[in-house]
């Protein structure tokens, strides 16, 4: 052991005394194992001689150091470190011997084998064993530490951003509240109580917020100005002028998107468009105001109502952001077919071709196809409108095609009259038609429609107008009921179909007018006919309205002069140049050219009388003069003797009663198969001016019919009997001259009638008693000729014989 000096100063004997004591101590801390000794524990082996070895002689014992410990029983010369960061507490030994003795510090932890620093906002207060020592405890909320690792909660004095300190009657409270909507706070240590700063009229979009930047207008909402205390919406309708820019914007809406501070007060709400409204569409993220539910805070809060559109004006760009502008769509056009949201441009579409919509509808109204329909007569086809054609019709939106008006029915080319089918007027030419009436009259309406309401009248049945009739609907062109009217009495017209009484140019078979304006036209008289057809004298075409003469008949016999007769008719109104006879007849050489017995000179008795006449026709005038003359012999002068020559009349007389006798004269046609020219008279009737003409007409006189030659002004008859007989009376008492050349014999007028127009021989027939008649055949006497008289003396030209009659 170290020795201590024998004198010192007091200080220094106390030191020598107390370094005395720790050499004591020291060899103390020492024990005997084996031959040497060991380190107790808390202890380690030291030399007493710094720097000499260490032996039995200079061993000595040293108290473990600070942070250091020593389990003791070795001979080592240091001792353990504690574990990174703990620490041991005191000088002595006993607070070295074990590494229980190292502990944790204050502002640390332990934890998984390591001493930490306490994190910000957490401390550690006290040196504890290791166990005792795995947390910090924290700070409270919203408050913290300047750094880690702090010892004690007095160093809690940061308050974190977004959070402001809380103060009791005892101070700080070491605890903090976040900060409200609408403030904020930086963080920082404090010494006093420090609130939240204010965001002025915005607000955040959370709370605790930590600076101002977290200071803002929610979307759909804006700050009228930096010293304002509240927001506004955004407007959903604002007039330009009171946003401030040019008038051309109209009325329009706003949105704001996103949270950001408005220093430009409205103007940084965004403008959806001209014309273009919004409404509150998203939901509202203003924490401080529950009484909006959505705002406009996106471009679907814009929107445009149905029938509107929404297209790019470039006019505005130099306005606005926007260039977007919405308007109503214009008539015949339709738009949106709904509220509609969003900024999607939008255009208004046409109608299709000649569609249009109704000009009562309202924009909104005009928001569909269907809105477009057809115009007053346009049928539709497909997607467009094309106008009606005549004849047919549309009503004003049926979206059909045209509807074809009734046959014989037609309409104008002017739209607006093809609305209906009451607008189908009857066609030029045609008239309304009842194929049920008894009579032509009820058939054609004659006596109106009166009573029929339009429609009725629209859909009556219509035909075209017959030969006879005319209809005037072209000037009646909202006629629904034009009549087909009878042309003047005795007239009709060329053809059907007809459309002005001044077609009515055609007399009717039978009938004639004086001139060829149209009107009506009266029976021809007797001597003249109408046929309708060309003229059947000489095959040239000529007016309808023409009664033509009856033609003259030739009758020739050889070597001697042609005897030339007029021709007459049985009565007006003859309608075939078949029912002209001759008046005065040349008997035909086949008959006999002598009615007289014999070839003797005729004796002048029982009314045969001779004339002094010395030619054919002034004897054929003798007898025409006569009241009672049957017929007229001439007889040339006969160079052989066997006659004398002459003019011979037979004229019997008559009792004026019923026992008279008839003799009955076949009359040929006018046009007959002899060998007689027949020439045209020329002459129309208007009072007839031909010798012997009569304008007066024939009715039903047997099937003699003529026919034509076109190359030829000559007609020849069918057959030798026109069906016409001259009647004649004689006395009962009266001997004939010609009774005796009897071909046969019939018992009625009729049968014998029918047996003469078969027999060419035959000259006519004798009524012999009653229901008794003989028929005649006369004698074929060379140089004579006999001509029958069918005129009484007493009847004017222009009255048709009552001789001539038709058995």
């Amino acid at each position: 052991m170290r020795r201590l000096p024998a004198c010192l100063p007091a200080s220094a004997a106390a030191a020598a005394a107390a370094a005395a004591a720790a050499a004591v101590a020291a060899a103390a801390a020492l024990y005997l194992s084996s031959s040497l000794s060991v380190a107790r524990p808390g202890f380690r082996i030291a030399s007493i001689n710094p720097g000499q070895a260490i032996n039995a002689s200079t061993q000595t014992g040293v108290v473990c150091p600070a942070n250091k410990y020593s389990v003791g029983g070795t001979r080592l010369t240091g001792c353990t470190a504690c574990p990174s960061g703990m620490v041991t507490v005191g000088d002595a030994a006993s607070n070295h011997n074990s590494v229980n003795d190292c502990l944790v510090p204050p502002g640390k932890f332990y934890d998984a084998g390591a001493v930490k620093p306490c994190p910000m906002g957490t401390y550690r207060e006290g040196t504890l064993p290791y166990s005792q020592a795995t947390s910090c405890g924290t700070c409270g909320t919203g408050i913290s530490t300047l750094a880690a690792g702090s010892a004690r909660r007095q160093d809690c004095t940061v308050v974190l951003a977004g959070y402001f300190a809380q103060w009791d009657a005892s101070g700080f409270a070491y605890n903090a509240d976040e900060c409200e909507f609408g403030s904020y706070w930086p963080g920082g240590q404090i010494s006093g109580p420090t609130p939240c700063s204010s965001c002025g009229g915005y607000t955040t979009a959370a709370v605790a917020s930590k600076s101002k930047s977290a200071c803002a207008a929610p979307p759909g909402y804006y700050l009228p100005s930096s010293g304002a205390s509240q927001m506004q919406l955004c407007p959903s309708s604002i007039d330009a002028a009171h946003y401030g820019i040019d008038a051309a914007f109209g009325t329009f809406g706003t949105y704001r998107s996103g949270w950001a501070t408005t220093p430009n007060g409205v103007k940084d709400c965004q403008i959806c468009g001209a014309n273009v409204l919004s409404e509150p569409t998203k939901e509202n993220l203003h924490p401080e105001d529950s009484t909006v539910e959505l705002v406009a805070a996106s471009p679907d809060a814009c929107y445009i109502t149905a029938g509107q559109s929404l297209t790019t004006d470039y006019s505005l760009a130099s306005l606005s952001n926007s260039m977007l502008r919405a308007a109503d769509c214009p008539p015949n056009t339709y738009g949106a077919s709904a509220h509609t949201n969003g900024l999607t441009t939008s255009f208004c579409k046409p109608c299709g071709r000649n569609m249009i919509t109704e000009p009562f509808l309202t924009a909104a109204q005009r928001n569909e196809a269907a809105v477009c329909i057809n115009p007053e007569g346009f049928g539709v086809t497909g997607q467009v409108a094309l106008q009606c054609s005549l004849g047919s019709w549309s009503a004003r939106g049926s979206m059909l095609p045209c509807q074809t008006c009734a046959a014989g029915r037609t309409t104008t080319a002017v739209s607006l009259q093809q609305v209906a089918a009451t607008d189908c007027f009857v066609s030029d030419g045609f008239g309304v038609f009842d194929q049920a009436g008894a009579t032509a009259a009820v058939q054609w309406y004659d006596a109106g429609v009166a009573g029929m309401t339009a429609v009725q009248q629209a859909q009556l049945e219509v035909a075209e107008c017959p030969v006879g009739r005319y209809s005037e609907s072209q000037n009646l062109h909202s006629d629904t009921a034009a009549r087909c009217a009878a042309c003047p009495a005795g007239s009709a017209t060329e053809e059907a179909g007809s459309t002005d009484i001044s077609q009515c140019t055609v007399c009717t078979r039978g009938k004639g007018r004086t001139s060829s304006a149209y009107g009506q036209c009266d029976a021809c008289l007797s001597g003249s006919f109408n046929d309708q057809s060309t003229n059947p004298l000489d095959g040239n075409s000529r007016s309808s309205w023409e009664c033509i003469v009856c033609p003259s008949k030739t009758f020739t016999y050889v070597a001697q002069d042609d005897f030339v007769s007029s021709s007459t008719t049985v009565s007006p109104g003859s309608a075939s140049a078949a029912q002209c006879a001759p008046i005065n007849v040349q008997l035909d050489a086949s008959a006999g050219t002598s009615l007289f017995s014999g070839y003797v000179t005729p004796s002048e008795s029982n009314g045969v009388t001779s004339h002094s006449a010395e030619t054919l026709d002034s004897c054929v005038e003798a007898c025409t003069q006569s009241e009672a003359c049957h017929f007229a012999e001439f007889r040339y002068t006969d160079n052989s003797g066997d006659y004398t020559p002459g003019c011979f009349l037979f004229a019997p007389s008559t009792a004026g009663s019923s026992s008279d006798r008839a003799v009955y004269y076949k009359l040929p046609p006018t046009m007959d198969v002899s060998a007689s020219s027949v020439q045209m008279a020329g002459v129309q009737i208007a009072g007839l001016s031909a010798p012997h003409a009569a304008s007066v007409s024939i009715a039903g006189l047997g099937n003699a019919a003529p026919t034509s030659s076109s190359s030829s002004s000559t007609m020849r008859a069918q057959s030798v009997s026109s069906g016409l007989y001259v009647k004649h009376s004689y006395a009962a008492s009266t001997v004939l001259p010609f009774d005796s050349a009897t071909l046969q014999t019939a018992s009625s007028r009729a049968a014998a009638a029918a047996a003469c127009d078969m027999s060419a021989a035959c000259w006519g027939f004798v009524e012999v008693s009653a229901g008794s008649y003989a028929l005649k055949s006369g004698n074929d006497l060379v140089g004579s000729r006999t001509v029958i008289n069918a005129m009484k003396a007493s009847e004017a030209l222009s009255i048709a014989s009552s001789r001539i009659v038709q058995p």
